[in-house]
């Protein structure tokens, strides 16, 4: 069966923040997701720890490639091996707040059919 949602992530030089936007996706109560990231070649650990999440959740799948210099080519191929039936952009820097996809999955039940379902986002600006 496929999941509800797909979670792109493009990952590279993330190594400070990619654990805690694999956790804050891993600690949903809602649990029916798959997380597709999709690494370019990185200067630091980027690729070993998501390849550590990977190893630990079979709902953590993962693909490589060449720095391009901008997510669109990761998050395109993301898409075209999603499985979802909704799809979810994050970066490998962000964070999602603990009960959104249950508040998300709960908006969509009650009014399905829309095109897009908009979400709030906080930005925290080191």
């Amino acid at each position: 069966m496929s999941p509800f949602f797909s979670i792109i992530i493009p990952c590279c030089d993330v190594e400070p923040y990619v654990r805690e936007c694999f956790d804050s996706v891993l600690n949903q109560p809602f649990a029916d997701w798959e997380i597709i990231v999709g690494v370019e070649t990185s200067a630091d650990r980027t690729e070993a720890i998501v390849r550590e999440y990977a190893a630990k959740d079979a709902r953590v799948r993962m693909f490589t490639g060449p720095r391009s210099g901008g997510c669109s080519a990761t998050r395109n191929k993301g898409v075209t091996t999603a499985q979802g039936e909704y799809v979810i952009f994050l970066d490998g820097d962000d964070t999602i707040a603990e009960g959104s996809l249950q508040r998300l999955h709960d908006k969509i039940a009650a009014r399905p059919g829309a095109d897009l379902y908009p979400c709030a986002i906080r930005v925290n600006d080191e």
